[in-house]
């Protein structure tokens, strides 16, 4: 289950990363490619340390994705357009459910 809740964070990671550079590329948005880039150099750091089994790094990782679920689910409410905010608020949602639920179902084996 960690590999899996790993590889979420990594692909995560990844699509921050891409949102950036192409609202970059499509709006001539600097300051997308700045977050992008700063937000996914976080999540590859979180994925990181919990790849190496770093608690505070799930936690660092939680934190981080329900910051974009929030800012994104803000812009969703203020342009009512579903390309890119309501996209990524969907998936950092997901993330976050996820996240939760491999944490759950690990505690549930260690007991």
């Amino acid at each position: 289950m960690k590999n899996s809740r790993n590889l979420i964070v990594f692909i995560y990671a990844f699509m921050v990363l891409a949102g950036g550079v192409i609202g970059f590329a499509k709006a001539n948005s600097i300051p997308s490619l700045i977050m992008g880039t700063s937000f996914s150099l976080a999540l590859f750091g979180g994925a990181i340390g919990m790849v190496r089994g770093r608690s505070i790094s799930f936690y660092f990782t939680m934190a981080l994705t329900a910051v974009l679920a929030i800012f994104f689910g803000y812009r969703l409410i203020l342009t009512g357009s579903f390309m890119p905010a309501g996209l990524m608020s969907i998936l950092s949602l997901i993330v976050l459910f996820t996240l939760t639920q491999a944490q759950r179902s690990e505690r549930v084996k260690s007991r």
